[in-house]
């Protein structure tokens, strides 16, 4: 068994922990493969909780959302069922200190106007991904969640004008207030970004949509530059 789980963790770039109930399931998988991502796949009532209570965080990448099981109910799966329990997860991934969660699969793989309409749901409660459960369900996952150029170009004017500003409360020429949180927000938004590019496998083609934005860079200053 040792050996299995040497193996496992000298080559995976990740793994996910199904069924999540408690940290002591992240420990324990962390014990074992230390330094490795982990993404904790929350599908009971009892992780839900566990995760409000106390986040997992040494080793956690991120705490994505099963939508098709969390909360043990017959509820079907809809495009926005259930905000509350995603909300929770997205706040529990915040106060850790984590990345944004990934929302879980949708399981109807001849439903695409269903898997737009549920992962546009998530977007904009704070989930940053969305899990897929088919290969053809990549496309859709990744327009929706790849950050368009006119939303980098506001995140770079943002952060443009707030350091221009000195760090204070200011207006944009558009008549929008920019202060700390709004900030944040872009400065978050072009770090996303920029992981995503960085997370592109040398020798895999990137996706069109991950493409796009292949020349651009984030600096050290928190600044997206074009190269």
């Amino acid at each position: 068994m040792q050996v299995a789980e040497d193996a496992v963790a000298g080559l995976a770039a990740g793994i996910r922990i199904p069924k999540a109930k408690s940290p002591d399931d992240v420990q324990w998988v962390h014990g074992r493969a230390p330094g490795t991502p982990l993404i904790c796949a929350i599908e009971s009532a009892r992780g839900l909780l566990a995760a409000r209570r106390s986040p997992p965080s040494p080793g956690s990448a991120t705490c994505p959302w099963a939508a098709s099981t969390c909360g043990e109910t017959s509820e079907p799966v809809t495009a926005t069922c259930r905000p509350c329990t995603r909300w929770h997860v997205v706040v529990a991934s915040r106060a850790a200190g984590l990345a944004p969660p990934v929302d879980s699969v949708y399981p109807q793989l001849d439903d695409d106007l269903g898997l737009r309409q549920q992962a546009e749901f998530a977007r904009p409660l704070g989930f940053f991904g969305k899990s897929a459960i088919h290969p053809r369900q990549l496309g859709t996952i990744h327009d929706v969640f790849t950050p368009s150029a006119d939303e980098l170009a506001w995140a770079q004017t943002v952060l443009e004008a707030f350091a221009a500003a000195g760090g204070n409360a200011v207006k944009l020429p558009d008549g929008e207030f920019v202060d700390v949180p709004v900030a944040d927000r872009a400065r978050r938004l072009l770090e996303f970004a920029g992981r995503r590019l960085a997370c592109t496998p040398d020798g895999v083609a990137p996706s069109p949509l991950l493409y796009a934005h292949s020349r651009q860079m984030l600096a050290d200053d928190g600044t997206f530059r074009v190269s």
